[in-house]
């Protein structure tokens, strides 16, 4: 069994290199609405839909969600 160390764990200089974008503030604060809305009447669905969100307002190919706790 291998372990991954440290420097296996964070991209921070992946993350570095990739290009800065402007954020879409109006985009952010309509997904913040409809993820408020969703919380009331489908809470189940809103960690799916936050995904979905992040991926259509970054234009990613993949995302992911991390809790600490």
């Amino acid at each position: 069994m291998s372990t991954a160390g440290l420097s296996d764990l964070y991209v921070t200089a992946e993350l570095d290199r990739r290009p800065t974008v402007l954020p879409d503030y109006r985009r952010e604060m309509l997904a913040i609405h409809e993820l408020a809305g969703r919380m009331a009447e489908t809470p189940d669905d809103v960690l799916p839909r936050f995904v979905d969100l992040a991926l259509e307002i970054t234009g990613g190919v993949s995302a992911g969600l991390s809790l600490y706790e």
